[in-house]
């Protein structure tokens, strides 16, 4: 299957656009992807809810895949642990009767420091200085790694995001640039460049790798648009990912990353990229089709929201 091609499904196409290399199709509704489906894995930030409360119709389409019998994965960019997320979803209405496995990009990233699982992680010095340590703890709880509070004293720098929500990358390039000069690798443990909090934007862990990563640093990722997230969250559904479908709000990690695999994907416009791709709060899918044929996608379908 050619890199960047999401499968086709049995549903009903009500909007398509066509060119060498992007179709944009618009379902009348979800229930209509519920029909062509088996499995269903959802992003969380900017699908489920904006960072402080769950989106008008994302509870009630996972209680419709609940009724119907199908399988739910959450998969989620946090640099926090499974259980840290579970319990914040929780406290806003999404239980975990209502979805059957929850895969984060943390929780990779603390499986592979504490089980050294490849030669990258398995060749890494044991001190490890965290950008986020007080926001983001416990990844390298029952790891053989320690914190150290000086990156002249560390082997690794591990990038979970910001210490603080109002921080940018300019306030990290002091630390990038000692980190630089001492050749230390990075790990990135939320490819996520940017996050909306309610209505206020949020500097991520993969913008710092990005600028670690532009200057000639050594990143790992964990997470999305990269394949092991995808393939966890699939083979707990245990399903192949070409009967999946992925909804989330970010084309550049959510839909990138499912059509590498061949998966379905569900892009919500009223997320990441509103800015651009809403006009009177519905989907502008002339500037849906540009941004997904400037990333090679196609076969994507298109929602402003969940409903």
């Amino acid at each position: 299957m050619a890199r960047g091609f999401c499968l086709e499904s049995r549903a009903p196409r009500e909007y398509k656009m066509t060119d060498s290399t992007t179709t944009v199709r618009r379902p009348a509704g979800f229930d209509q992807l519920i029909e062509a489906y088996d499995g269903f894995i959802f992003d969380v930030w900017g699908t489920l809810y904006d960072g402080r409360a769950a989106y008008d119709g994302a509870v009630a389409v996972l209680r419709r895949l609940a009724d119907r019998g199908k399988p739910v994965a959450i998969l989620s960019n946090s640099p926090q642990r499974p259980e840290v997320v579970a319990g914040r979803l929780a406290r806003i209405g999404i239980d975990d009767a209502l979805y059957q496995t929850l895969v984060t990009s943390g929780g990779e990233t603390h499986d592979h420091l504490r089980g050294r699982l490849d030669r990258f992680h398995a060749d890494l010095g044991p001190r490890v200085f965290e950008t986020g340590p007080d926001r983001f703890p416990n990844l390298l709880d029952d790891t053989a790694f320690t914190a150290v509070d000086r990156i002249e004293d560390a082997d690794l720098l591990l990038n979970t995001g910001p210490n603080e929500p109002l921080e940018t990358v300019a306030d990290y390039r002091v630390l990038l640039d000692h980190a630089l000069s001492r050749n230390l690798p990075m790990i990135c443990a939320n490819p996520d460049l940017h996050v909306y909090v309610g209505h206020e934007i949020q500097v991520c862990a993969g913008s710092l790798a990005a600028e670690y990563q532009s200057r000639g640093g050594t990143v790992r990722y964990h997470g999305k648009p990269h394949a092991g997230v995808f393939r966890t969250a699939t083979a707990r559904l245990r399903l192949p990912a070409t009967r999946c479908l992925m909804v989330g709000d970010n084309y550049r990690t959510d839909v990138r990353g499912a059509c590498a695999l061949g998966m379905g994907a569900l892009w919500l416009a009223d997320g990441i990229d509103r800015d651009d791709l809403l006009t009177d709060r519905d989907v502008d899918l002339t500037k849906a089709g540009d941004l997904l044929r400037s990333e090679g996608l196609s076969g994507v379908w298109v929602m402003a929201r969940l409903a």
